[in-house]
């Protein structure tokens, strides 16, 4: 079954199919256009009158009706020779059916897994040899700059996967969450933290709080509204949500050390809209002060 590493890296290239290309050019040294679009496509190949067989992601370049190329992704996390059997398969049953040339792609997060995919596999089909592009640790790229990680949240994702051990990736990618929407630099941190090595998700997670006063996603922030929802729950069922919305609210402006003035303190526990109240509990996870929590149009 597949794991949710392979889950994760997988949907990368289901996502954002350009990455593919994006990643054989610079990494790779694979000459591939950058202007015709990429999607996905169907990843069944039929083996008849066997059982039929699906690769993990299938790109095609170009434009729907006239296809240039055909990308196969794989994710792969074991040396496993049955499966390089399987990547000239379904190389030569694209090629079959898309009559254009084929690249494999083979990601694989171990060393010696990447270089066990990587030894070109001879079939049983005259000249034929299968010869994937194998994408590990040491081809993906070392991303230090936090501009690099907001602009490519995925690789940045991949970065810390392959060298999360090291501080300066760490910093950065934490620093380039900081320049992010919420959406999308919590999914970022999530992904990378799964991702990464088990020595690494400790000081990464550490980093990650350490800064949580700008990032309201962070795992002590989340605990802290979690925590306020849950008081506030306990305290007040009979008032219903809004009460745990409230007391979240306060629980997160203490942590934060933000001053609550008696009228301030007497709106928030009033106000009976928990959307209103969650929108502050949002704002309260960046907030230095009262007036950064409350809007002029609320």
């Amino acid at each position: 079954m597949p794991s949710s590493e392979h889950d994760i890296l997988n949907g990368f290239f289901r996502d954002k199919p350009q990455l593919a290309v994006e990643l054989l050019r610079n990494q790779l040294d694979v000459e591939l256009p950058w202007d015709i679009p990429a999607y996905v496509t169907a990843n069944d190949f039929n083996d008849r009158p066997s059982k039929d067989e699906q690769a993990d992601t299938v790109i095609l370049l170009g434009p729907m009706h006239d296809t240039r190329r055909g990308i196969i992704v794989e994710i792969q996390r074991d040396p496993n020779d049955d499966k390089r059997k399987k990547f000239a398969r379904y190389a030569a049953a694209l090629w079959l059916r898309l009559d254009c040339p084929v690249t494999t792609l083979v990601i694989c997060p171990d060393r010696k897994v990447a270089a066990s995919m990587g030894v070109p596999y001879v079939t049983e089909l005259d000249a034929y040899t299968s010869s994937p592009y194998v994408l590990g640790p040491d081809q993906i790229p070392v991303l230090t700059n936090p501009a690099e990680v907001k602009a490519r949240p995925e690789l940045a994702a991949m970065s810390v996967m392959a060298h999360g051990d090291l501080r300066p990736v760490r910093e950065a990618f934490i620093e380039g969450l900081k320049d992010m929407e919420s959406d999308n630099g919590a999914w970022c941190y999530n992904y990378a933290y799964k991702l990464a090595s088990p020595t690494a998700q400790d000081p990464l997670e550490a980093l990650m709080n350490a800064n949580s006063d700008s990032l309201p996603f962070s795992p002590t922030f989340l605990r802290q509204r979690e925590l306020g929802r849950e008081e506030g729950r306990e305290e007040g069922r009979e008032e219903g949500k809004a009460a745990g919305e409230a007391k979240a609210l306060l629980t997160v402006l203490k942590a934060r050390g933000v001053a609550v003035p008696e009228p301030v303190l007497a709106r928030i526990t009033a106000c009976g809209d928990p959307e209103q109240l969650n929108a502050w509990v949002g704002r309260a996870g960046t907030a230095t002060r009262i007036e950064d929590v409350f809007g002029e149009d609320d």
